[in-house]
């Protein structure tokens, strides 16, 4: 429990490091549940747009994560964010 706690802390800490757009969208698809479509209408952007922001946004953090798990001495990332 205390190692999904230390994620998630980790986490928050780098979504805080993306830019502002791309922090919300990461908030809003993955802590507030909401579907692509929800989302478009939220931030007034086009379908298009809100997935290539969602791929910016979730390869960015891919590569913090491993940065973060490769400094703790982690093997790998976990699977959820492969």
């Amino acid at each position: 429990m205390l190692e999904t706690l230390e994620r998630r802390v980790a986490l928050q800490q780098l979504l805080t490091a993306l830019p502002e757009r791309l922090s919300e969208l990461i908030q809003l698809r993955y802590f507030q549940g909401l579907s692509q479509q929800e989302v478009v209408r939220r931030l007034r952007v086009s379908q298009m747009q809100v997935s290539r922001l969602e791929r910016q946004a979730l390869a960015s953090l891919r590569v913090d994560l491993r940065r973060a798990a490769n400094a703790a001495g982690e093997p790998s990332l976990p699977e959820a964010f492969r």
